[in-house]
């Protein structure tokens, strides 16, 4: 892992950086997550919150993905979606609790998860959004890039957590194969 600022970590995952990659396996995405988990330490140790606030908002964006396609729904389907998109979408699963799968009920539901789909939410119109599309318009300081960059933190950790024990009760409940 990088100390110093003028490191860049690179990933382990093999890539061209094109948008057309084959898929990656899921020995590479977890090398990845591990990658920008990683530079997002470094980012926020080092006062980078603009490069730690783009790293939130990618996990933050896979999770919501990964919890629909977890619901029964082809992931590429909700990739192509905005973020408050699939918030709505996840909030409005979690909270019919007539599903044929409970579990989202019991890990994003508002009760459940202390309205975590509407914090996120927050945090994206009143930071991620403001700063990406005004940054040169608006004051901002670095106290305000750091305060927003680890509630950024605080949120992809709660998220991550929900989302993978999510992901482990519908595979450990799913119905089995014939």
């Amino acid at each position: 892992m990088s100390t110093g600022t003028d490191e860049i970590i690179t990933s382990n995952a093999p890539t061209t950086g094109k948008m057309d990659d084959p898929p990656l396996t899921n020995m590479d995405i977890y090398e990845n997550y591990k990658t920008q988990y990683e530079r997002l330490k470094v980012a926020l140790d080092h006062a980078f919150y603009l490069e730690a606030a783009f790293i939130e908002y990618a996990i933050i964006e896979d999770r919501t993905a990964s919890i629909l396609a977890y619901e029964g729904n082809h992931r590429s389907k909700y990739e192509k979606l905005g973020l408050g998109q699939k918030l709505r979408k996840i909030k409005n699963c979690a909270n019919q609790k007539t599903s044929d799968r409970p579990w989202i009920s019991t890990y994003f539901s508002d009760e459940h998860s202390n309205k975590l789909m509407d914090r996120i939410a927050t945090w994206k119109d009143e930071f991620r959004n403001r700063v990406t599309h005004n940054l040169m318009r608006i004051r901002t300081t670095t106290e305000y890039l750091k305060k927003y960059a680890e509630k950024g933190e605080a949120l992809c950790k709660e998220l991550n957590n929900l989302t993978n024990n999510y992901k482990s009760r519908v595979k450990n409940n799913a119905p089995k194969a014939p």
